[in-house]
């Protein structure tokens, strides 16, 4: 998944041992919550919630744009 930075961002993950998620960008608040690091300051937000059995799961924030 590609984001838009200016969007605030939360993620929460439920993974398992055949699976990888990559928050590029996101700061960890706990085992499971993932947040931009300027969640909170934005009108936009945007909340996911990430479960994976087995595969993988990419997301990256980029300028608008891009």
């Amino acid at each position: 998944m590609i984001v838009p930075k200016n969007l605030d961002i939360a993620v929460t993950v439920n993974s398992s041992p055949f699976s990888s998620i990559n928050l590029m960008g996101l700061v960890q608040e706990s085992k499971t919550r993932y947040r931009s690091p300027n969640f909170g300051s934005n009108d936009h937000q945007l909340t996911f919630d990430i479960s994976v059995g087995m595969g993988s799961v990419d997301l990256e924030i980029v300028e608008p744009g891009e």
